[in-house]
């Protein structure tokens, strides 16, 4: 049968870190795929032999034969090419030329392919007894419905083995809340552990992320979690992200980081540990990430980094930030040294916090906080008490009295605020940046960009929006570009920007790097193993079922959200380089897949097949003509192939990169 699966399915491998495909993966993740394939074929071919059906053909994969095994006078031989023996004298199984499923085909049905077989002829007659449209209600039923019930019992064979052996993912604990985002609003921090989401249970971060992907779109949920060792409700709606075509909390798992400058001994970050970056709290690896790449945006040279819960150690340790910034023999891209938001522009305040209370809104510019002039928010992380802050309020500076002393208090006000992350309406802004080039210095800026400044022109091409700088910057050589902007509504002005080159890649890479840690999930002995892979299988099924309702009712987009064979293999190939445990479970949720799919109403899939049976039972046993069947068998063929066109135009995207 065709197979399918959503790109949602990324989510089972997403937080993991990325195996390496060897030899070895590949073959398994052939050998496993193909498997679970056979084992849904074997199904409806073990049904047949209960029932006493022939069987005339036993397909893997659909379209021309390549090779298989056929019966030609009572003996069977293994052949190349076209099939040699005729269908009565039994059963050829073969390897077909398209590897998206198979199928079996028995004596007297529309062949799984749409062409007819021994009992199709021009001749109207009584099917002999052992052909398939001989046999009963029941019997038929079986046969058509023994595939997927093969593949739910091996999906939940191969989650009790995996549960069994161990299965080691990524815990259901946050490392980070993008501010802004659905978590951060609901009021989830770093460092809670989620428990169930709509009263699903959660067991892992693959769980958290499919379950915010699975709720209805503009619903909210309540999630559970464990903050502190005690248990804590809060609603959740998820923001819907135009471009994955999925449902998001923009929330990351615990991260372990190494940060290296070169000059003295690595430090390395805990995935739940205490930090303090330069007079800012943070947790785990994910937020010092997070705090490391602020001070390298504001064009600080050093950071100083100390453990509050690690043995004395002495003064804070002292890191040069030149490695991030570092351009060796091959250079990083070529950039004008220009943002299109202001950093300083509040996007939102969460409701009942700091913030809120000493009355800062949205779109509230920052301009000084006390007597210093902030030029962007990351300023702000680093001063030690803010208190006064001057804003700009409708086209007005408005003072705000804020009184907080101490980098922990600084820290809970910020907490409660989002600042820009996307442009605000209207002409395309710049805000000239250039924390992340080796002299810290924006090319903008030194040619005479100002903050604020809106872009009419680059070289010579009027600008309507910030794709097309984004567009023309990948040609960017060092070259100088022509710029015509203008500050206010003072005149027109052309300028000319000498691109540089930012921090080599592989530079930044050697100077901060890290790991999704995994934990083994518990379940407590076989039998406990045993219940889990039920409830894990049943709960699959329940997803596949929620995910193609969020197709039709918004939430997940069908366009983007549908991935075929290359993407299995990709993932597959991944998940047998990450341990027995997550191959099995991976294989076990494609196997859920098949299960599922396959029984949708389509005429080629069982589901279709399921259908025209249930036809024939209300008509009275009247079935419909073979040429009908026929007809929608192809139509339904047909319509397979058109989902596999979006199918494959994600397997590129999602294997090989936009």
């Amino acid at each position: 049968m065709p197979t399918m699966t959503s790109q949602f399915a990324n989510a089972v491998l997403a937080a993991l870190p990325a195996g390496d495909h060897s030899f070895t993966s590949v073959v398994l993740a052939i050998l496993g795929v193909g498997f679970l394939i056979f084992i849904h074929e074997t199904g409806h071919f073990l049904a047949c032999r209960i029932t006493k059906t022939r069987v005339e053909t036993f397909s893997i994969g659909f379209g021309k034969r390549l090779f298989g095994w056929e019966s030609r006078s009572g003996v069977r031989r293994f052949t190349v090419g076209a099939r040699r023996s005729l269908p009565t004298d039994g059963t050829d199984v073969r390897v077909a030329m398209i590897p998206l499923g198979g199928y079996v085909k028995m004596a007297g049905e529309i062949g799984g392919d749409g062409t007819a077989t021994s009992g199709a002829s021009a001749e109207p007659r009584a099917p002999l007894p052992d052909e398939y449209p001989a046999k009963s209600f029941g019997a038929r039923s079986l046969i058509i419905s023994a595939g997927v019930i093969m593949n739910a019992i091996v999906a939940f064979l191969f989650f009790w083995i995996a549960y069994g052996t161990g299965i080691e993912e990524p815990p259901p604990v946050l490392g980070q809340v993008i501010k802004g985002g659905a978590g951060w609003k609901a009021g989830l921090r770093a460092g809670d552990r989620i428990v169930q989401i709509d009263g699903r249970e959660i067991r892992t971060f693959l769980d958290v992320q499919s379950g915010v992907a699975l709720v209805p779109k503009d619903a909210t949920v309540d999630v559970l979690v464990e903050r502190d060792g005690a248990p804590l409700t809060l609603k959740l709606r998820p923001d819907y992200d135009e471009t994955r075509g999925l449902q998001q909390a923009q929330m990351s798992p615990i991260a372990t980081l190494v940060l290296d400058d070169g000059a003295s001994e690595k430090i390395s970050v805990g995935a739940r540990e205490r930090a303090i970056v330069s007079g800012r709290a943070v947790r785990g690896g994910a937020e010092f990430e997070a705090a490391v790449a602020e001070v390298l945006s504001i064009g600080r040279e050093s950071i100083e980094v100390s453990f509050p819960d690690r043995p004395a150690t002495g003064a804070p340790r002292v890191v040069s930030l030149a490695r991030a910034r570092k351009v060796s023999g091959k250079p990083g891209p070529f950039k004008l040294g220009i943002e299109f938001v202001d950093r300083r522009r509040v996007e939102a305040v969460r409701p009942g916090g700091v913030a809120e209370r000493i009355g800062l809104g949205r779109n509230d510019v920052v301009l000084r906080a006390d007597d210093e002039a902030i030029s962007q928010s990351a300023e702000l992380f680093y001063l030690p008490k803010i208190a006064r802050l001057e804003v700009l309020r409708d086209g007005k500076v408005t003072s705000l009295e804020v009184g907080v002393d101490g980098a922990a208090a600084v820290a809970a006000l910020l907490a409660d605020v989002s600042f820009a992350s996307k442009a605000a309406s209207g002409p395309v802004m710049m805000y000239p940046r250039g924390g992340e080039f080796s002299d810290r210095k924006s090319p903008a800026a030194e040619a005479g960009v100002r903050a604020g400044d809106a872009l009419l022109e680059l070289d010579g091409k009027p600008i309507a929006s910030w794709e097309e700088v984004v567009a023309m910057g990948g040609s960017f050589d060092g070259s100088p570009v022509r710029m015509k902007v203008r500050t206010g509504f003072e005149p027109a002005r052309e300028l000319s920007v000498s691109p540089r080159s930012m921090a080599d890649a592989k530079e930044r890479d050697a100077f901060i790097s890290g790991t999704y840690p995994k934990e083994r999930v518990e379940v407590g002995g076989i039998g406990g193993a045993a219940a889990a892979a039920f409830d894990r299988t049943v709960t699959e099924i329940g997803n596949i079922f929620r995910l193609i309702g969020r197709f039709f009712g918004g939430g997940v987009s069908f366009q983007k959200n549908i991935s075929g064979p290359l993407t299995i293999a990709n993932l597959a190939s991944q998940s047998a380089a990450s341990g027995l445990g997550t191959f099995l479970s991976f294989l076990a949720f494609i196997s859920v897949n098949l299960c599922v799919l396959n029984f949708l109403p389509i005429p080629v899939l069982d589901g279709g097949q399921m259908l025209f049976l249930v036809i024939e039972k209300v008509r009275g046993g009247r079935k419909l003509s073979d040429n009908t069947i026929a007809r929608f068998q192809l139509a339904g063929f047909l319509l397979l192939m058109l989902l596999m066109v979006f199918a494959f135009k994600n397997d590129i995207t999602n294997v090989f990169g936009k």
